[in-house]
């Protein structure tokens, strides 16, 4: 379907098909997807579908993993939010090293601090997070409060009770992992669309230049999208602009990894 939209856009720019809008021709068009391997075969896909309409040699169109479009956005831009170009990009285990580093300055009454487990617990609460633009003090200060309001004495009810005071726990750990990233010039995976959400927000002429470079955006897999991502687009495209989404959601498989249905329900 991407494939069809981007040759339908291409035919009416070079006036093969007449049309109340002026069309695009492919190196004005970007289209984003989830993988690299969906990325190539998307690749392959446009080109097969425009290649007996003559265009000159490199006419395509910029096609990027969600991510490493953020990647680029921060790679361009993101010296205005004092971020070096490329910043270094935490392995998992550098990841799982750095939020181990951290636990002596952690403060813990209600996690038990013998194992790595909650390392990783702390590393998945830092990813949902980001998937989210949540901030490391008001998940904690929530938690606390939520915890507050469960008065009752059945197992339940102190399960839950517990449950939300650990969570306070781990955000505060979130916090200092966030503060130690900034403190080493370092990122992680989820890092990448919260900053960029956070650069577009911030600096309205990264989303002018944007629109100019990219006058038509092409979305594939949109029920997979996440809360920061949705923003970031929301951010950069703003209102009145041609974005053309793909999307099922009944294939919204993926909440377990950030995706939000809501998003392409309210698309």
């Amino acid at each position: 379907v991407m494939a069809a939209r981007v040759a339908y856009l291409t035919l009416v720019a070079t006036g093969r098909l007449e049309a109340e809008h002026p069309g695009a021709m492919p190196s004005q068009m970007l289209c984003l997807t989830f993988t690299n391997k969906a990325a190539e075969e998307l690749r392959q896909r446009v080109l097969g579908a425009v290649e007996g309409l003559g265009l000159p040699e490199g006419e395509e169109p910029t096609i990027l993993t969600y991510h490493a479009f953020a990647t680029r956005l921060l790679d361009d831009y993101g010296l205005r939010m004092g971020l070096e170009p490329g910043p270094r990009l935490l392995t998992e285990a550098q990841k799982w090293q750095l939020m181990g580093s951290l636990l002596d300055e952690g403060e813990f009454e209600h996690f038990e601090v013998r194992s790595t487990y909650i390392i990783g617990e702390a590393l998945r609460l830092a990813d949902q997070m980001s998937n989210h633009l949540a901030d490391a003090e008001a998940v904690a200060a929530e938690s606390r409060r939520l915890a507050g309001e469960i008065t009752g004495t059945s197992r339940d009810d102190r399960w839950d009770r517990e449950t939300l005071l650990k969570r306070a726990e781990l955000a505060g750990l979130v916090g200092l992992y966030a503060r130690r990233k900034r403190d080493i010039g370092a990122i992680d995976y989820g890092d990448q669309i919260a900053l960029a959400c956070e650069l577009a927000d911030q600096h309205p002429d990264v989303g002018e230049a944007f629109r100019e470079r990219f006058p038509v955006v092409l979305l594939d897999e949109y029920q997979d999208t996440n809360v920061a991502q949705a923003v970031l687009l929301r951010s950069l495209c703003g209102r009145g602009y041609p974005v053309f989404a793909v999307g099922d959601p009944d294939q919204n498989i993926y909440a377990w990894r950030g995706a939000s249905l809501k998003n392409i329900l309210r698309f």
